[in-house]
């Protein structure tokens, strides 16, 4: 015991790190070692010749829900929360709370890794939902235009044991899931975790954003600055289960597109090759707009209902109160 405050990262964290890369990579020298600090923790900062060639993969999870294990119309910013900053700066309310809590939580870890450990490919290596809360919720990262790894996948989890270890349950198959026609289990929460994506791209992302109660998709990019493109195609993954040509409606900002349904994508070629030029292309199912827009009516006529029946309650405990105060 020196009395001394114990540095996790410094005195323990990073030197085994860099010794561990260092042994790889004297092998390998071309190998990426992707090193991540604790989930949802701010990447400390190091001296520029002490740090290793590695990938940043930090992890993220909605901390509060997962230890709750509830989902409901609150969420908690854990880390404003751990820094003491102002209540209204780390309760969110609603669905749409919650997106610009998440998007905010991840855009903080990725910019504490970029002051910190400096301009380093990120990838969220690890991210995902107990799919035993509230029947499973999803959240985004294109907010942030981060990669992911969704986690995970375990051949074993069950609806009673989860993944076997923790008291776990991310597992988007489950052995307790009824198979389909080929004999496979079929995947749990498929429809939040199945999203059109651009895969393949021609100039820089700089917006990405898809809604999947409308189907709504909407992708931006940006010709590099300086640096005539080499290909000027971009190409989206649509997957069949979401889209169908039919009913679907695809708005470019230039260029033409090609739908693939057999492969799943469609192939938007450019045309303005001008430097630092902005495209963008919208896609979104028509039939499902009918469908939310009926949604939204049954939603309207609900509160139709509750907002009267509210009031009229309020009105009688009002008047049996009045009429207390005037017996007494």
């Amino acid at each position: 015991m020196t009395g001394k405050t114990y540095d996790f990262y410094h005195q323990a964290f990073f030197p085994t790190v860099k010794k561990f890369s260092d042994c790889i990579q004297r092998k390998l020298p071309n190998v990426n070692i992707m090193v991540g600090p604790i989930p949802n923790e701010f990447y400390p900062g190091r001296k520029l010749e002490e740090r290793p060639k590695n990938l940043v993969l930090p992890h993220f999870y909605d901390l509060f829900s997962l230890v709750h294990k509830s989902f409901g119309n609150v969420t908690l910013d854990v880390q404003a929360m751990c820094l003491r900053r102002p209540i209204w700066e780390w309760i969110y309310f609603g669905q749409s709370g919650a997106k610009r809590n998440y998007t905010n939580q991840i855009k903080q870890i990725i910019k504490s890794a970029e002051k910190n450990i400096g301009n380093v490919p990120c990838l969220i290596g690890e991210i995902g939902m107990c799919k035993d809360i509230n029947q499973g919720e999803a959240f985004k990262t294109e907010y942030n235009l981060v990669s992911f790894a969704l986690w995970n996948y375990s051949p074993y989890n069950t609806d009673i044991h989860g993944d076997g270890w923790n008291r776990e349950s991310f597992s988007f198959i489950s052995s307790s899931s009824p198979k389909d026609s080929s004999g496979n289990h079929e995947p749990r929460l498929l429809k939040w975790i199945l999203r059109p994506y651009a895969r393949r791209m021609a100039g820089l992302p700089i917006f990405t954003q898809f809604d999947y109660e409308t189907r709504s998709f909407e992708f931006k990019c940006q010709n590099h600055h300086s640096v005539k493109p080499t290909i000027n195609q971009t190409e989206v993954f649509l997957p069949n289960d979401l889209y169908k040509e039919k009913f679907t409606q695809i708005e470019i900002g230039d260029g033409t597109h090609s739908w693939k349904s057999d492969f799943q994508c469609l192939i938007w070629t450019l045309e303005n090759e001008k430097e630092d030029e902005n495209h963008w292309i919208k896609i979104h199912s028509r039939d499902q707009d009918k469908k939310h827009k009926m949604n939204q009516k049954e939603g309207y006529n609900q509160l139709m209902y509750t907002v009267p029946s509210i009031l009229i309650g309020l009105i009688g405990v009002w008047s049996a109160v009045s009429r207390k105060i005037k017996l007494t």
